[in-house]
């Protein structure tokens, strides 16, 4: 009899032993809310890379809804557009140019003064590009004349003339624009853009077409 109530003893002493040892061995438990307070991350800023910004004439950044702004900036093709004005100044929708550009290789470097625009005697791309630089549009100073393939990217496929975003680009007309294209075998011409048909085409340097500047923004 004894031996058995020794027996049951041993048994009992074990198993509080075993149920001790376990309950010491659990991990803590993790407190989830005091972990998410304690790890809420700061805002992290990065780098534009796609989309566009609207800016004022000095520089500004302005809120997507903005109208009257005066550049453009496209992001994912890093280039800032100038947005052209309909108020009758020298950025105005109306005038046209002939193309000059007195640096270039050609044996036919255009036409000086063969448009009409704001000031007589400057109507031709390489004074426009002048006076734009002179005022330092959207704070900035090395405006030029697009390549071909940067005025097409803001070329859309839309059925309404012009064929352009006109929320991003208003006062834009329905007509070719000067691009600093070439073409060596047709030194008469340079490249223009349509935007009412969206191709591309020659035009006589000679000619005067609407022009939209841009430059490369890193």
């Amino acid at each position: 009899m004894n031996a058995i109530i020794l027996f049951f003893n041993a048994l009992l002493l074990n198993y509080f032993s075993l149920t001790i040892k376990a309950e010491v061995a659990k991990p803590p438990v993790p407190v989830v809310q005091q972990t998410k307070i304690a790890a809420t991350p700061k805002t992290k800023i990065v780098a534009k890379t796609s989309g566009f910004t609207k800016l004022d004439a000095k520089g500004n950044v302005l809120a997507d809804d903005a109208i009257n702004h005066a550049c453009v900036i496209d992001h994912a093709n890093k280039l800032m557009w100038e947005v052209k004005t309909d108020n009758n100044d020298f950025r105005d929708k109306d005038w046209i140019f002939s193309w000059y550009d007195s640096t270039s290789s050609s044996e036919n470097i255009g036409t000086i003064d063969g448009g009409t625009c704001y000031t007589p005697g400057r109507c031709d791309t390489e004074k426009f590009v002048q006076d734009v630089n002179a005022v330092n549009l959207c704070g900035v100073k090395d405006w030029r004349l697009p390549t071909t393939d940067e005025l097409l990217t803001i070329v859309t496929t839309t059925e309404t003339e012009p064929l352009i975003n006109v929320a991003l680009f208003p006062n834009t007309v329905a007509k070719s624009f000067w691009t600093s294209s070439l073409d060596a075998n047709f030194s008469s011409y340079a490249l223009i853009v349509c935007f009412n048909t969206g191709y591309v085409f020659y035009g006589y340097r000679s000619d005067s077409y609407p022009v939209r500047l841009v430059r490369t923004n890193h």
